[in-house]
């Protein structure tokens, strides 16, 4: 849980948009390798997810999983993940000696996704394909390299593009911290105990 902890104060302290630092439409958590939540923050985000299955979503992404990959999704039909489209889901594989041993995600609401209106909620739509452009589960960072292209089809289809790509960042922070906490517990207490008390949870 301190892990997840220090995650959310990553993305909340970070972001740019009134969603995630105001409202704190937000979430971070650690899961096991086949997606599991495990730990979530308790003070801040929508706190609610203890249990969500990744699981779905993850086994979506083409080509494995490799270190310094994030994977991101909007699309609430791949995977089940997302609620509407201005949810935005990432995930982060960690490894430890070459092997999947956890993975840090989370999930933003994006100030606004395109579509019909601006913010992409109204209550007068009637379709998902009003809400904006949707991502099926893919890799935002292939090895550490960030899918320029990708993001560029996001922000151009974005009414505060700004935003989006403050937030985005604040998220991919935020997963780095889960990495980084990862790690040190694997420093600390080795990968055996680390995976009891992964199954424990």
């Amino acid at each position: 849980r301190a892990a997840a902890e220090n995650m959310a104060y990553t993305l909340y302290r970070t972001a740019h948009s009134t969603f995630v630092k105001e409202t704190e439409d937000f979430t971070v958590m650690l899961m096991d390798p086949a997606g599991l939540t495990v730990a979530v923050p308790m003070d801040l985000g929508a706190t609610w997810y203890p249990g969500i299955d990744y699981g779905r979503a993850i086994a979506l992404v083409e080509g494995g999983y490799k270190p310094g990959d994030i994977a991101m999704t909007n699309d609430p039909y791949s995977g089940f993940l997302a609620t509407h489209a201005p949810d935005l889901h990432c995930w982060k594989p960690i490894f430890h000696e070459g092997e999947l041993v956890a993975f840090a995600g989370g999930h933003i609401h994006n100030t606004d996704m395109g579509g019909a209106v601006p913010a992409s909620l109204s209550r007068s739509l009637t379709e998902i394909h009003q809400e904006g452009i949707r991502f099926p589960p893919m890799k935002l960072y292939d090895e550490g390299v960030l899918d320029e292209r990708l993001l560029s089809i996001m922000m151009l289809n974005v009414r505060k593009p700004a935003q989006n790509l403050g937030d985005l960042q604040a998220l991919v922070g935020a997963l780095n911290t889960g990495e980084r906490k990862v790690h040190g517990m694997l420093q600390k207490f080795g990968i055996d105990t680390f995976r009891r008390g992964l199954g424990g949870l």
